[in-house]
Order: C-alpha cells, then structure tokens, then sequence
C-alpha cells in the first residue's frame, strides 16, 4: 500500500492540452488580419461617394424619361458629369487591387499600389475566355448552343458551352427556314473575378511586399533588390493565383449567381436575404468586419434584371440579350439601373433616419435632469450625423459596448426593418451609407423603378417616401425600448448617476475634458472663433499625446484608421486604460485578439492618426 502510495505521488502531473493555445492564436492573427483588411478597404471606399454623386447627377440630367432631349446641353451637362462618376464604378476592382495593396503596405508606399494593379490586370487577362479557365472547364456541365464559326462569321456552328463560364443568350434563329420568334442559345463568356479577385490581388502583393521590400541580393542584381524585386515576384505569384482562380471561382460564381437570381426572383426571398444580411452586418460592427461583407454584396454578388427606360448599355456588365442584365454588386447595379437593385442597401435608411437618433433621444431624456443639457450638447450632433450622412459609430458606440442584449436587440430591429422596406419593393442605393444626403441623390432613380411595378398597389408600396413614417415607427420603438432596458439594467449611458458611479465621465468630448461641465464650455469655446483651426490642431495634438503615453511609445506594432476608428497593433493590448482614454476623447476601446486594438474616434480620426505616427516615428 506503502508503495502504491509513493509511486502515486512520484508520477509527473500530466501535461494539459496545447490545443486550447493553438484555437487562441488561430483567432487572435485571424482577428488581426480581419481588422487589418477592414481598414485597408475604406481607401478605395472613400472614392465612393463623389463617383456615385456624379454618376447620379449627370445621369439625371441626361434621363430621357423627365424629357431631357439628347444632345441639348443640359444632356452634354449630365454627360460630362457622369463619365467620372462611371469610369470609378466601371473599374472598381482594379480599384479595390491598388487600394488594399497600398492600405495594407506597412510604409504606405506606392511601389505597392503599383504591383497591385499589375497583379489584378494579369489575374484578369489569364482569366478570361479562351484561357485557363476554359482549359479546365470547357466540357464540364454544358448546354446545347450554336456560336459563329471560326472562319466564318456568318455561319453558326453547334457547340458546347459549360454553365461555369457561360450563360446562355437566346437570339433570333438566322437559318433558312426559321420561323420568327424561332430562338436559339448563344453563351456569353461571364467568369469575373471582380472585387474579390481585386482584394486577393492586393492582399498578396502587400504580404510579398512587407516580406521583401528590404530584401539584399547579390552585386549583380542589386538593382533589383529591395522594393524593386516586388514587381518580379508580383508577376510570378499572380500567376500561380491566376490558376487557383481559374480552378475554384468558377464554381463559386456559378453559385453565385444562383443565389443572385434567386433573390431577384420575387420579393418574399429579396425581403429573406435582406434579414440575414442586415442582421449580420450590425452584429459584425463592433469589430468592423462588417466591411467585408458589405464590399462582397456592394461590388461583387450578381444581380440580375432589367434595364430603367431610356437606359440601354450597361459597361462592364453582361447582357442576357432577352432585355436582361447580370451587374456584378447591389450598388453597382443601382447606379446602372438595374430595377429591382438596391435590395442590400434600401432596408438602412429608417435605421439611420429614425432608430438610431431615437436612441440618442432615449440617452438624453434618461440622464439625470442636472446633467441632461450637457449630455445633449455631444448627443445631438453625434445623431445630426448618423441622419444625414449614415456615420453612426460615433453614437451607436456609446451603448453598444455597455449592453450585448442592446446590440442583439439592434441588430434584429435593423433585419426587421430592412426585411419590411424591400418586402414592399422600395428600392434604394447610396454611395457610402444611409444616410438623408444619399436618400436625396437616389429618390428620382428610386422613384422611377417604383413605377416599373405592374400593379398600383404595388406602385403605392415601393414609393421611396414611405422611408420616413416606416422611420417614425422604427424610431418610437427604439426610444422606448433603450429606454427601458437602460433604466431596467442601470447601463450606464451619459449623464447618468448611478449609485456613487457618474457616468458622465464615460461621455466622449474628443478634447480631454474629464467631465461634462467641460464640455459645454469646449462647445461654446469651439462655436464661430477665428482661432478655430488652431484649436482643432491642439484638440488633436493633445489626443495623440495622451493616447501614445497610454498605450506606450514602444508598444506601437501598426498605426492604422478607417472611417471612424484608430486601428492599432500592439505588443500587449491588456493595458488597463480604458477610461483614461475615454477622458481623452475616445468613444470606445476594443480589443480584438492580443495585439488588436481599435479607439473609436470619429470622422477626424485621420488627423489623431497622423499626429500619433509623427510622434512614435513608426
């Protein structure tokens, strides 16, 4: 028994698992990345806007249909002001390539954006018809159709053409002894690896990038050391990408615009996939990876439909030759005129139009009544925002950190919303968000496709007006909601005190004030002086200084920002700093892995960005 009992004490303690460590850095370099490539696509984002304001404009002002004659100068007007506007939609994926190659680039350098284009115009040539792609998938789930001959061009040859690479486009029968209205099936080559392959592209050569840009070679090819020996890679790699494009994307876009048809195809299942899509883009923003699946459904998803009259080409886009089109993007499709476009865009306007203010409303009228001018004093022009331009982290991050039940119950009110809006057959697009500036740039387009409907009843229901009293009600139910669930679960929002805890504090001033008496003098101090712009430089110069000596200077991996956030990666992003850097200015902090970390700012995030880099000279 002696013995039993001593060798049991002598046996090593067995060792625990390791795979509870590998799953936690699996996610922490997949959180990063995520937060990385986030950012790196608000570049090309940021073009957005502007192109779609023009493209809207000019194209207003050539539209047959409001008795715009064509050549009158009004129409060479419109010409001329939608061509730029067309030409950024037209060439979005080379676009989106130079775009995150260049955010993504640890030094923000050009030689990056240059091999990004370069990597996206060789990923697009070895794609095309005729290619690799056809070398694998030539006879591989055909349908019977007829193509000219080779030789020949007036002599049709039957031919074989695979459901991966092509769909079919019935024309008139030209043979002798056809009768008319005798079609026959042509194909129309469709393999387009679009923004996604504008990403991988630019995704790839900035990992190359950062991994070779200082690279030394030896004396006979110094010249080709450094940053110059990306280019070489940039066009050997591309070329192994552009055989797993050719080998797997055809069978994703095949699935691709299945799901894009189906979606058209009636409003029941259009109303589905705007749920599921709102839904999971609102539970995505606290961790800004809503942007990736925003630029997947915007730019890349087929859409399919018909064309607005007075509108007859689409570029870059495929004519199904029945007065059918496929355009690759929901935002893409509603600047072209797809009617029955802007399923993926429509459902956020009473969000931002009458929830999310709403809930401002409810932070203020719950605040202590001592405290309640002070606190909307930030409030109000936090949901000024939100209406008019669609920005709302600024608001919405005030609550959405202190609740998950308030996010939930946010992202299942905008699916709701958004299901209701499209399942009405009210269309809309914007440029950049949902805001009252993009609701007003689409009315006249939305309004046009209102009137495509066959019924009146269908016509009354997707008029673009009902957007504001569908607002009102969205906005009644948040306001009573947040309501309740703030003063049930004591959140502490702005302007509350709760216990011995003020939460005023936690009420964001982006200039240092440590409470909200200071804010009301800040805001008077701010109003209408001549020293604005000197003020707005110390403003920023002291964020970035109280921000560095938080986090630490040697702490600074990557210094990065999107819209609204400063994206860090640090070395150890467990600091317990949180409401110092609230009292600095910053709306919310978010830690994403180890070493992420993202400061909600604002809009005037770039200007906190720059200064930060220019102190830790990183």
């Amino acid at each position: 028994m002696t013995e039993l009992l001593l060798n049991k004490k002598e046996k090593p303690a067995a060792k625990k698992p390791r795979a509870n460590s590998s799953v936690k850095n699996f996610f922490h370099h997949t959180g990063v990345s995520l937060q990385r490539l986030g950012k790196s696509l608000m570049f090309p984002i940021a073009v957005l806007p502007i192109a779609a304001l023009m493209n809207r404009i000019g194209s207003l002002m050539s539209d047959p249909t409001i008795g715009i004659v064509e050549n009158s100068a009004v129409w060479w007007i419109g010409q001329f002001i939608m061509a730029p506007g067309a030409a950024v939609f037209n060439n979005i994926a080379i676009i989106f390539a130079i775009g995150v190659a260049f955010g993504l680039a640890k030094d923000f350098r050009g030689e990056a954006a240059l091999c990004g284009g370069i990597a996206y115009f060789i990923l697009a040539l070895m794609t095309q018809e005729g290619m690799i792609a056809s070398l694998f998938y030539n006879n591989v789930l055909t349908y019977d159709g007829f193509k000219n001959a080779t030789n020949h061009a007036d002599e049709l040859i039957s031919w074989n053409f695979s459901q991966l690479l092509y769909v079919p486009k019935p024309f008139q029968d030209p043979r002798a002894g056809a009768n008319p209205g005798d079609l026959i099936n042509s194909g129309i080559y469709v393999l387009n690896t679009g923004v996604i392959g504008g990403i991988t592209c630019g995704a790839l050569v900035a990992y190359f990038y950062n991994r070779f840009k200082d690279i030394q070679l030896p004396q006979a090819l110094a010249f080709f050391g450094g940053r110059r020996f990306v280019p070489m890679i940039t066009v050997v790699t591309t070329f192994g990408l552009a055989f797993i494009f050719a080998a797997i994307w055809p069978w994703i876009q095949y699935a691709l615009i299945i799901i894009g048809q189906g979606i058209s195809s009636s409003t029941a299942s259009a109303a589905g996939g705007a749920w599921v899509y709102a839904f999971i883009n609102r539970l995505l923003q606290p961790f800004g990876a809503h942007h990736i699946i925003n630029t997947f459904l915007w730019f890349q998803l087929p859409i399919e439909g018909s064309l607005l009259p007075g509108i007859s080409e689409v570029p870059g886009a495929i004519n199904l030759g029945d007065g059918r089109w496929i355009v690759f993007g929901d935002i893409t499709a509603f600047n072209a005129g797809v009617i029955g476009s802007g399923i993926f865009q429509a459902g956020f306007f009473p969000t931002f139009f009458g929830g999310i203010p709403a809930t401002g409303l409810a932070m203020i009228m719950i605040a202590d009544k001592n405290k309640r001018r002070e606190t909307a004093t930030f409030i109000a022009g936090t949901a000024l925002v939100a209406f008019l331009t669609g920005i709302d982290e600024p608001l919405v991050f005030i609550w959405i950190f202190l609740s998950p039940l308030l996010l939930f119950i946010h992202a299942f009110l905008t699916a709701c919303f958004a299901a209701l809006v499209v399942g009405m057959g009210i269309r809309l697009g914007f440029g950049f968000s949902a805001g009252l500036i993009d609701y007003l740039i689409s009315v006249p387009k939305s309004w046009t496709m209102s009137l495509q409907n066959a019924s009146s009843g269908a016509k009354t229901l997707a008029n673009p007006l009902w957007i504001f009293p569908i607002s009102a009600v969205m906005g009644v139910i948040y306001y009573f909601v947040w309501y309740y669930v703030i003063k049930k679960m004591n959140i502490p929002t702005p302007g509350r005190t709760i216990g011995t805890s003020k939460t005023e504090d936690n009420l964001p001033t982006n200039l240092g004030a440590e409470n909200v008496e200071d804010l009301k003098v800040i805001a008077k101090a701010n109003q209408g002086k001549h020293n604005k712009r000197a003020n707005l430089k110390e403003k920023y110069d002291n964020m970035a200084r109280e921000i560095v000596h938080l986090v630490g200077k040697d702490n600074f991996k990557v210094i990065e920002n999107c819209a609204t956030r400063l994206r860090l990666v640090v070395k150890d992003n467990k600091l317990d700093i949180d409401e110092q850097l609230k009292a600095a200015g910053v709306y919310q902090v978010i830690r994403i892995g180890q070493e992420g970390l993202q400061l909600v700012i604002g809009t005037d995030v770039e200007h906190v960005t720059d200064r930060i880099r220019e102190i830790v000279k990183l």
